[in-house]
């Protein structure tokens, strides 16, 4: 059997989401209400910022206290040593959050290769190509009704174990 490479530009046509099951807390990112964004922050070159500024101290009794208070707090606190533009400098990405209640809605990471760049796992893309071909099936008849009818009987009996339990 020979291996073959190659490169496959996918369309989605709804929404992906292929989770680390990572979730940053309200300390863990800057939120930018006025500019619908929410920016997450690179660790190592936000630490070197603190140092540089000599708040890490201040910080640190910052993540320690146990109030939920967001980050963007602590540098407003701190708008004399730090700038906002200085904290956007040290951000790895940012977030659209237009039309989301930010307060109600948790940040869930993606998954992410060594480089930090996001990525969907090919087991993901084989589930996700599986269930548009079986579906099709389904769709156009061509998948025995004993098969059909059992596809559609696990479907069930799953959803009501999540209804039940939440997972």
């Amino acid at each position: 059997m020979s291996t073959q490479h190659g490169v496959i530009t996918l369309k989605t046509i709804s929404p992906v989401f292929v989770g680390s099951e990572e979730e940053l807390g309200i300390k863990e990112y800057y939120l930018d209400n006025k500019m619908s964004k929410v920016y997450i922050l690179d660790g190592s070159s936000f630490f070197h910022l603190l140092a540089n500024k000599n708040l890490e101290k201040s910080y640190e009794k910052f993540i320690l206290d146990s109030e939920k208070k967001p980050l963007r707090e602590w540098i407003f606190a701190h708008r004399e040593e730090i700038s906002t533009k200085e904290i956007l400098k040290v951000c790895k990405y940012s977030l659209d959050i237009s039309g989301v209640d930010i307060r109600k809605s948790r940040i869930k990471t993606f998954m992410k290769d060594a480089y930090g760049f996001s990525y969907i796992p090919g087991s993901s893309l084989k589930g996700a190509i599986r269930t548009v071909l079986l579906h099709s099936m389904i769709k156009s008849g061509k998948l025995p009704d004993t098969v059909s009818s059992s596809i559609t009987q696990e479907i069930f009996a799953r959803e009501a174990r999540f209804n039940r339990n939440g997972f």
